[in-house]
């Protein structure tokens, strides 16, 4: 009897599964549109979040945290709500901003992200809506929960100055992720253990500096955002009605 054989070429086989892939990869790079941007950074302790990196990434005393919470408008992958936290690290004598902890909304993301790009991406529950009535105060409120009604970080922000409209300062550091995947041999190395340099930023938008105030109350091992404590607050900003995008295509990974 004849065989049949399938269908798609070996040139097509990006993602699974595949025929239906949950992310594409277009001829330009990802470009998110309506974007809202709550931002704080505050200095962390340096012996309590090591416990939460790998052994080749150095880090001050005090090293910088940035967390940021986003309401994404429009993308390639429609409308999300997501929570990037990063800390400042040294690697290869550089300064990255290294992604601790992901928490979006949106299944196709957290898949693109993740295998794609290493991104430490979770699904969660984030309440973050600039027209939410926060009662008689003028703050800016955002909630980031996992599971649903158990909170691991609440952000407080009151604006105190207008920036101004335009071109938005990109961060001072590359981001960089760990990408990992694992090997189906049990106890064999990591099919993929690779550092992927990557930054995300926010192109232009309305800017507003103010200060910010963070809760961590959930002492989870899941999400242990806790291991990263406020010990001294360095600024907070909200960008409305941001292009953000990716700064341009990955070139290079830290194979180890």
């Amino acid at each position: 009897m004849a065989s049949i054989q399938g269908a798609i070429p070996i040139t097509e086989l990006h993602s699974i599964p595949i025929h239906a892939t949950p992310y594409g990869r277009g001829s330009t790079a990802p470009i998110f549109t309506g974007v809202n941007i709550l931002k704080v950074k505050y200095r962390t302790s340096g012996v309590s979040v090591r416990e939460l990196l790998p052994e080749q990434l150095s880090l001050e005393e005090h090293p910088i945290i940035t967390t940021w919470v986003l309401d994404y408008g429009f993308s390639t992958i429609g409308p999300y709500k997501e929570l990037i936290h990063q800390v400042e690290v040294i690697y290869q004598g550089k300064k990255y901003d290294y992604s601790v902890l992901l928490v979006l909304n949106n299944e196709d993301a957290v898949y693109g992200g993740r295998e794609a790009y290493g991104y430490p991406k979770v699904l969660g529950d984030i309440d973050f809506d600039l027209k939410k009535n926060a009662g008689v105060m003028a703050f800016v409120t955002a909630t980031v929960s996992r599971p649903i009604d158990n909170p691991i970080i609440e952000f407080l922000f009151k604006p105190s100055n207008y920036i101004g409209t335009g071109p938005i300062p990109p961060p001072e550091n590359v981001g960089l992720n760990l990408r990992l995947i694992p090997n189906s041999i049990t106890g064999a190395k990591p099919s993929v253990r690779q550092f992927v340099p990557i930054t995300f930023k926010a192109l232009e938008g309305e800017r507003w500096e103010g200060v910010g105030s963070l809760r961590i109350p959930s002492t989870s091992t899941f999400d242990p955002l806790h291991k990263t404590p406020v010990v001294e607050y360095l600024g907070a900003e909200l960008l409305r009605n941001c292009t953000c995008a990716f700064a341009g295509r990955v070139t290079e990974v830290f194979d180890f």
